[in-house]
């Protein structure tokens, strides 16, 4: 079974895409926050991560940073979820698998999700 850590700060987030994913046959981690996020992933080492851009303590470009930086997280694709369309200007080229907007389309994260990683 492949494991996604989702990081966001609302818990109406979190729980959309938990349900989602986990009915779709994913193990499903959380984290509230940029820190608690990278220490979650550290520990479980996932599959993929879905992390919020604005979030308290580590906001999503420097979680993403910290991960490129880390080389047991370096190569795990991640998705940042955002309100605005302008995201890439915020990172370089590769350091996101890619985005999602808010409000969140299960359906269209399902898809990239399994496109990247496959199926559950």
């Amino acid at each position: 079974m492949k494991t996604i850590l989702i990081i966001d700060d609302e818990m109406t987030t979190i729980g959309l895409l938990k349900h989602g994913l986990t009915v779709s046959g994913f193990n499903v981690v959380t984290a509230s926050d940029g820190m608690e996020g990278v220490v979650t992933a550290r520990d479980i080492n996932p599959d993929a991560i879905i992390c919020d851009i604005m979030m308290p303590n580590l906001d999503g470009v420097a979680f993403v940073n910290e991960c490129n930086q880390d080389d047991m997280l370096k190569d795990v694709p991640i998705f940042v979820l955002t309100s605005h369309d302008d995201i890439w200007e915020k990172f370089e080229k590769g350091d996101i698998q890619g985005y999602f907007t808010k409000p969140v389309d299960l359906k269209v994260i399902l898809a990239k999700v399994e496109e990247t990683i496959g199926e559950a």
